[in-house]
């Protein structure tokens, strides 16, 4: 689920205002890159038996849907955002 703030009260209460901010980071980001990412949610839960289910975690995402990385929780995200946009603004 792309998370956009209108959507944002679909994710875990204790999570929200933590997102909420972030979607303001990726707009600075967007602001300044060539290219444009989103938060993505995973709001489904994997159906393997042996593998991870990614349930809850974000992932950041382009607008072609092309992934960024691995899954993230919301403490690593916000650490990934950082380093981005610490590395963009150099």
């Amino acid at each position: 689920m792309k998370i956009e703030r209108d959507n944002i009260k679909k994710l875990p209460i204790n999570e929200q205002k933590r997102v909420l901010s972030l979607l303001r980071d990726i707009d600075d980001i967007n602001a300044i890159s060539k290219i444009s990412i989103y938060i993505d949610w995973q709001d489904f839960h994997d159906n393997w038996s042996d593998g991870p289910d990614y349930y809850g975690y974000y992932r950041l995402k382009t607008f072609q849907d092309e992934p960024i990385g691995l899954e993230l929780d919301i403490e690593t995200l916000d650490d990934c955002l950082c380093v981005l946009y610490d590395y963009l603004t150099l």
